[in-house]
């Protein structure tokens, strides 16, 4: 049992990450965002290509650009989202939203923000994360993130190694593959006006 995409013939639980970062797309445009810049994690990690992926093909959807040069790769780390996010407004000033590709990246982009830039969050520059990590709860004003209901996939991956089938697969799913798409957390972020 696998609990994450892994390409061999097992069973696994399959979070939806395409479907959570179209969700932080749909958001920020939603608010008005036009200058979007993302906190990458490593290029060989699935579930950052996964996010990315969702978020790029969402954006292209309602017509907002995404150029390449305002994503920035770093660790998925609170140091990696730091640099990151300093980077990226040095590259593009423009920016007036920031999606990192996991909590841990999103509090050291705010932290550089706000510390080493003097922005306000999210008046100047809004933030979203995904994972919805406990620490995150601490930050003022609390950070947008995507809820990945992580205690929900173990449990469903527990009763499936278990059990013989799991307890439901939806019509047309390979049996013992679960997905579900992750959660918007409504916290602050900005509408942007102009």
């Amino acid at each position: 049992m696998c609990i994450s995409p892994h390409g061999f013939e097992i069973d696994a639980v399959l979070p939806d990450h395409r479907g959570g970062g179209a969700m932080v797309a749909e958001h920020l445009v939603a608010l008005g965002h036009e200058h979007i810049g993302v906190l990458s994690g490593p290029a060989n990690l699935l579930v950052n290509r996964e996010r990315l992926q969702g978020f790029r093909d969402e954006l292209r959807r309602s017509g907002t650009v995404l150029p390449g040069n305002r994503i920035v790769k770093a660790d998925f780390t609170r140091a990696g989202g730091r640099a990151a996010a300093l980077e990226l407004m040095a590259r593009s000033p423009e920016v007036t939203a920031v999606f990192a590709l996991n909590d841990v990246m999103a509090l050291g982009a705010v932290a550089a923000l706000r510390d080493d830039l003097s922005l306000a969050i999210p008046d100047d520059v809004s933030v979203v994360g995904f994972d919805d990590i406990e620490l995150t709860r601490d930050l003022r004003p609390t950070l947008t993130t995507v809820h990945l209901p992580l205690e929900e996939i173990g449990e469903h991956g527990m009763r499936r190694c278990w059990t013989s089938t799991p307890a439901s697969v939806p019509s047309g799913s390979r049996p013992g593959w679960w997905s579900e798409t992750p959660q918007h957390r409504p916290v602050p972020a900005k509408p942007r006006t102009g």
